[in-house]
């Protein structure tokens, strides 16, 4: 009977990710541990970006350090048992700290999902998926290759491993909400059930994705997910800023992580727990039943009741609780383990009278001094089950007991039967459907495409290659930390990753990201310029700025002037759901730095003598302003916005542009001459290949 909650942080980085802030040294790893234990974490994981050495290297100090003891154990000398002390102390972090081996995983949506592993799992174990999934270079943050796996893939291939996966951060620019379209594929994602658990950062996100996974139906899960926060701790001092408690065990495996994420009701809290609460919290919940005691009499209502919630949603059946739920409690002695073995022995006599083995979670709670109530989760099964002595089928209907008819029984195990085979083959059905829209969207373009062709032309750029200006290792701390950096003024812009040509969560989508380095040295040029950033990403501004970068990678710079068209058209052109439909139809790719695709760029051919033309042109330019002056203002104080605020800020930001954005996309297919019905087909084809189009061109 355990009482106690621990705090455990599950995200956790070391020097063996390139983006962690602190030294490279042995000592860095025992700071870590130093510090999770002054920030009271009882379990760690430790969960490099594609990488396991991390862990590894606390295998390795772990060794070091006990073989350092084993040699100073026998000298007299007092500088070596001064230093004896201090290996004893660090190496009694290793027992006051579980440690557990994990992965922050990025798939090929650009989420970053974290992967726990069993701590006996070998480290070529380990190894083997990150592998599998594409990665060679471990403990990058921006992986210069793409993984194999997209999110399905990584629960698919993880499945045959001892361990769970997490969200990492879903509500953040790589997290599972904000980078997955809502439909079939959102929905997958988060009801396999090899998702354990929901990282977040904004409790009114949290209430938006819990109300959507708790009442769409396409959500429905046989288990439900936990909510947890983590530290995501790129610096020692970073470590436990962010914790979830955890229900006390006497053995903390991966085993018992399984079955408290499972039931995070119970044994999951990101707020200080206390178990009157947890209680209250049970007995709020639908499908909660309460039993007296452990007499005869209410034995066959229990068996009854285990069939009736594994028939059905699951439940909860609560012994010491009175049949109106009041709080009652069970003689237990004090504390008597003798008395709490005997009527866990009773309530597993009556479990072993159904057909087939439940699923079940059972936890005593303490009440007063010398009572308890016996906690039974009986979780909804794939299989109709009765009990051995009778050939009844129960299940719970409204808060109550039912006896269902030879009809009831057939719909529900036809129900049954049909959520297996929906669960099983779902993947390749969505699979099949997903390629026959292709090709049908394939054969659809045909005529748009030839009709675009006979309009456009491939114009002449004037290029500029330019490379990333070098920056002191003082400048480059400066960029990073400095908390006015972000904002629209600045003397040069900071490239941190490849960027995709269409962007659904940023608050900058038409924008260089300014940053400001005082006495630089390099100054700007009063010259409009079009930037195309390595992965395809387009951006204007009305200045020619110098950059910097963390690859090696090079920016292309449009100047100059254009003879039909201006800068600001061709940007909104580059950008356009048409130019990325059209690209990726003809070169199956939309990545516009590539130069196999920028050489085959197509602009329209517009008549400006036509007033009609003219007036959509010049629409398209003050939307263009609309959004660029729409970033400036959400960019004014964007740093002194409560964390918790900021979210939500740039959610709304973020559908305005989008509304925006559409109407211009819209303008672009008009002057090309699209009808609607073309318009259809462009943006379903676009959605069939996940390239990304604003929610709003769906209402």
């Amino acid at each position: 009977m355990v009482e106690e909650f621990i705090k455990m942080d599950l995200h956790i980085h070391t020097p063996k990710s390139d983006c962690y802030k602190g030294e490279k040294t042995e000592d860095e790893y025992l700071r870590i541990l130093r510090q999770a234990k002054a920030k009271g974490l009882k379990v760690i994981a430790i969960t490099d970006h594609n990488s396991i050495e991390g862990f590894n290297e606390y295998a390795f100090l772990e060794a070091k350090l006990t073989k350092r003891k084993n040699e100073l154990k026998s000298s007299d000398s007092t500088t070596e048992v001064k230093e004896l002390r201090r290996v004893e102390k660090d190496l009694l972090l290793f027992k006051e700290i579980v440690i557990f081996p994990g992965i922050e995983f990025e798939v090929k949506n650009n989420v970053h999902m974290l992967v726990i592993f069993d701590r006996n799992t070998p480290l070529e174990r380990m190894e083997k998926l990150l592998l599998d999934g594409g990665y060679r270079e471990f403990g990058e943050e921006n992986p210069k290759v793409t993984s194999n796996w997209d999110i399905i893939d990584l629960y698919e291939n993880s499945s045959s491993y001892d361990c769970i996966v997490l969200d990492a951060h879903t509500d953040s620019n790589k997290g599972m909400w904000n980078n997955t379209n809502p439909g079939t594929y959102r929905a997958r994602c988060y009801t396999h059930p090899q998702l354990y658990g929901i990282g977040y950062k904004s409790e009114s996100q949290r209430e938006n994705i819990s109300r959507v996974i708790n009442t769409a139906r396409e959500y429905i899960r046989g288990n439900p997910l936990s909510f947890v926060k983590f530290s995501d701790a790129h610096s020692f001092t970073e470590v436990g800023s962010q914790f979830t408690w955890l229900r006390n065990n006497d053995l903390f495996d991966l085993s018992y992580l399984k079955v408290a994420f499972r039931n995070p009701t119970e044994y999951i809290s990101v707020e200080e727990p206390s178990l009157a609460k947890i209680l209250d919290n049970i007995i709020g919940l639908p499908n909660t039943f309460g039993i007296p005691d452990i007499k005869d009499e209410n034995k066959e209502y229990f068996k009854k009741l285990i069939c009736g919630l594994n028939n059905s949603e699951g439940g909860y059946i609560l012994f010491g609780l009175s049949n109106d739920l009041k709080k009652r409690g069970i003689y237990i002695g004090k504390g008597d383990l003798k008395n709490i073995s005997q009527i866990t022995a009773e309530i597993d006599k009556c479990i072993d009278c159904i057909d087939e083995s439940p699923e079940l979670r059972k936890t005593i709670y303490s009440l007063m001094v010398d009572k308890a109530i016996f906690s039974i989760r009986v979780l909804p099964g794939a299989r109709i089950i009765g009990t051995k002595d009778e050939g009844k089928i129960y299940s719970v209907r409204d808060n109550r007991l039912v006896t269902l008819s030879v009809l009831e029984t057939r719909n529900l195990v036809e129900a049954k039967f049909a959520d297996t085979i929906e669960t099983k083959i779902g993947k390749h059905i969505e699979e099949v459907e997903k390629d026959c829209g292709q090709v049908k969207a394939y054969f659809e373009s045909l005529p748009i495409i030839r009709k675009f062709e006979t309009q456009s032309y491939i114009p002449t750029f004037e290029l500029k290659y330019e490379e990333a200006i070098e920056l002191k290792d003082e400048e480059i701390g400066k960029l990073k930390r400095d908390p006015d950096n972000g904002f629209s003024k600045g003397n040069l812009f900071f490239l941190r990753e490849q960027i995709k040509p269409r962007l659904e969560d940023t608050y900058l989508r038409y924008s260089l990201p300014m940053f400001t380095i005082q006495k630089l040295g390099i100054p700007s040029k009063k010259e409009p310029t079009i930037y195309i950033v390595p992965g395809g990403g387009v951006f204007y501004s009305d200045r020619d700025y110098p950059f910097y970068s963390e690859t090696e990678l090079a920016v292309i710079k449009l100047q100059g002037t254009f003879k039909l068209h201006s800068r600001k058209l061709i940007t909104c052109f580059l950008k356009s759901s048409f130019n990325l439909y059209y690209l990726n139809n003809n070169f199956d790719s939309e990545d516009i730095y590539s130069q196999s695709v920028f050489n085959k760029i197509r602009l329209p051919i517009l008549n400006y003598k036509i007033p009609d033309v003219r007036e959509k042109i010049s629409a398209i330019e003050r939307k263009f302003d609309q959004i660029i002056g729409l970033e400036k203002q959400c960019l004014r104080g964007i740093h002194n916005i409560d964390e918790e605020k900021l979210p939500e800020r740039l959610k709304n930001h973020n559908l305005e542009v989008d509304k925006i954005a559409y109407e211009i996309d819209l303008l672009i297919c008009d002057l090309l001459n699209m009808s609607p019905m073309e318009v259809d087909t462009i943006e379903r084809y676009l959605r069939l290949n996940n390239i990304y189009i604003p929610s709003y061109s769906e209402s």
